[in-house]
């Protein structure tokens, strides 16, 4: 791959670059339809029709509140990940080094539980690209990625 060329099917603003990879590890798809935003799994994805916006990611972590078998153990990297519960409620976040299996462990412990009942999740990235910037009005927290990116996501609060 060329520098700065994504890995797996992106849209953005109806626009569509990348490989579209439904058998490889980024079997996770976050898809903006409208203004509504689901995860959905390579193998669902039958039209792009009405998507505005979609990141191929993977792997998944949880599905249906459960942790995924067969995860990694053994590569200690930072991740990203994006989650959500079955009442709306979204979370984007970031962590230190860990495993994917250690990382989907954590999401569904009962002290996460209280705040948030994660039924899907899947891993964004892993490594020196993953990175994560909040911008408040009295400071900002960043967590700088090793390397440059092409893509992000991001979150406006609604007006």
């Amino acid at each position: 791959r060329r520098p700065f060329q994504p890995a797996g099917r992106r849209i953005v603003a109806g626009r569509e670059s990348g490989p579209f990879e439904p058998n490889s590890w980024m079997n996770g798809l976050l898809i903006i339809r409208g203004t509504h935003m689901t995860l959905e799994s390579t193998a669902s994805l039958k039209s792009r029709r009405d998507i505005v916006g979609l990141l191929q990611a993977g792997p998944w972590l949880i599905r249906q509140g459960v942790v995924e078998p067969n995860l990694e153990t053994g590569r200690l990297a930072s991740r990203t990940f994006i989650c959500h519960d079955d009442r709306g409620i979204w979370t984007i976040g970031t962590s230190g080094p860990c495993s994917l299996q250690e990382l989907a462990t954590l999401l569904t412990h009962p002290a996460v539980s209280i705040a948030i009942d994660i039924r899907q999740a899947v891993n964004l990235d892993g490594g020196p690209s993953s990175g994560f910037w909040v911008k408040r009005s009295a400071d900002n927290f960043y967590v700088r990625e090793d390397w440059p990116v092409q893509n992000y996501i991001g979150v406006v609060a609604r007006q």
